[in-house]
């Protein structure tokens, strides 16, 4: 989905989380544009709604921008978005990892169970992985 130099534009990343969503149950994305998000910008709202139409979960890099508050771009900033931000050997908050715009708290460990989907997909099949890159340029 993104270019040979790792490179792709907004709508590239919707076009690949939409072939993936359909496709996987869980969905991992190490990647992110060059601005702080809040969530409402359309690679995050896109992610939202593929979360609810198909039940898929979105495992997002926070990123590296840290240690200021906010530094979260898209698609980790999606409300839907399981965003991953780095944590030190001690299990603190790493300080290049990235930071809000969530007031959620870093943890080293979680469970997570699959939401119910209106969709009528086969079995859960092996997770997705996006190709890694650093940033996505808006389209």
């Amino acid at each position: 989905m993104l270019g040979d130099s790792g490179e792709g534009t907004d709508s590239q990343v919707i076009a690949g989380m939409e072939w993936a969503a359909e496709r996987a149950d869980v969905v991992n994305m190490s990647l992110g544009g060059w601005e702080p998000s809040d969530g409402t910008d359309p690679m995050s709202l896109a992610l939202d709604e593929l979360t609810a139409k198909h039940g898929t979960l979105f495992v997002v890099a926070a990123g590296n921008d840290g240690p200021v508050d906010g530094a979260v771009s898209s698609p980790a900033a999606a409300a839907s978005a399981l965003t991953v931000g780095a944590v030190d050997r001690g299990d603190r908050l790493a300080d290049f990892s990235s930071r809000g715009p969530w007031s959620t708290p870093v943890r080293p460990s979680l469970s997570w169970s699959r939401p119910a989907s209106t969709s009528s997909r086969p079995a859960p099949r092996a997770p997705a992985s996006a190709p890694s890159s650093t940033r996505v340029t808006p389209a």
